[in-house]
């Protein structure tokens, strides 16, 4: 296709040199009209002004007898007919010429229309290539990581016989949902597990069970926070998702979502934009993609982070 860009704006640079050539011509051939013309009405009137252009007048004679034989006359004179001759052929050959300009300049505004045609498929299948390439690379994030921690507070005021527990019965609940959290979504096929402090990670190489570790995520909290509610404990989560290749590590994905934990966005499943593309080339999902607004996290640039939310 580009190709064949380059070799159409090579003809019309061709199409461009013959239209000017042929107007040089066609004001050569004007001129020369009209100095014969202007000989000629000189000659009529018996006025010499042109006399210095009689070796044009000669060569213009040399012409016509060279194309029409020497049998040309004229009944004036004073008027020589291979002039005349040779004027009535050069206006003849003036409309020949406006009409081959005009023709080529049609057939230039044809080619200059196949040429943007010819650069609109061109940048289409740039832009279809670009996006497939897109796709493809997209399509290769197969794998997942969704970081986890948990928070704790109690729900009551120390005071008229209330004991408030202390930070360190506090850690140590904390650590026991964590633990029965975990055993509780072990059981999913395919999954990896690894900690960082209070942070649970869970990884899996295989994009089509997202949703189903998600809802389990879920539904295994929402037991959880009731469980504790009943025990004046309030259990909050703050939680990360990323999709990366096969060829990247847990670790550097690990590393992209860490800030997003410190957002404070409690009880939200938190992501980025290729996260988001990744997703929704799945062909059903139980969750929408939403935008949460842009972060400064702390890494460069401000982030766009997203949201996911379950479908009713």
């Amino acid at each position: 296709m580009a190709e064949n860009v380059k070799n159409l704006e090579r003809f019309r640079k061709v199409i461009g040199l013959i239209s000017h050539i042929c107007m040089g011509v066609q004001i050569v051939t004007l001129i020369m009209v009209l100095v014969c013309m202007l000989y000629i009405a000189c000659g009529i009137f018996e006025v010499h002004l042109l006399d210095f252009t009689e070796p044009f007048i000669e060569f213009t004679k040399s012409v016509t007898t060279a194309l029409f034989g020497d049998t040309v006359h004229s009944n004036t004179p004073d008027v020589d007919g291979k002039v005349v001759l040779f004027v009535l052929v050069n206006i003849l050959l003036t409309f020949f010429i406006s009409q081959l300009k005009m023709a080529m300049n049609d057939f230039g505004k044809k080619v200059d229309k196949r040429i943007i045609e010819a650069k609109n498929e061109q940048e289409r299948q740039f832009n279809e290539q670009l996006q497939n390439k897109l796709r493809n690379d997209t399509m290769a994030q197969s794998h997942y990581l969704i970081a986890i921690q948990f928070h704790l507070r109690y729900l009551m005021v120390e005071g008229f016989g209330i004991t408030v527990p202390t930070e360190e019965e506090m850690e140590k609940t904390k650590y026991e949902i964590i633990s029965s959290f975990f055993e509780q979504i072990k059981p999913l096929q395919g999954l990896r597990f690894s900690r960082d402090n209070d942070i649970l990670l869970i990884s899996s190489g295989d994009m089509k069970s997202v949703d189903t570790v998600l809802n389990k995520i879920w539904d295994t909290f929402n037991t959880i926070k009731a469980e504790y509610k009943a025990n004046k404990f309030g259990v909050r989560v703050r939680a990360a998702i990323q999709s990366f290749k096969s060829t990247e590590s847990s670790n550097s994905a690990y590393k992209q979502i860490r800030p997003l934990l410190d957002l404070n966005a409690n009880n939200e499943m938190l992501c980025y934009g290729n996260f988001r593309n990744r997703y929704e080339l799945n062909s059903e999902n139980d969750y929408i993609v939403a935008i949460k607004g842009k972060y400064d996290l702390k890494t460069g640039p401000e982030e766009s982070v997203w949201y996911l939310v379950k479908k009713d």
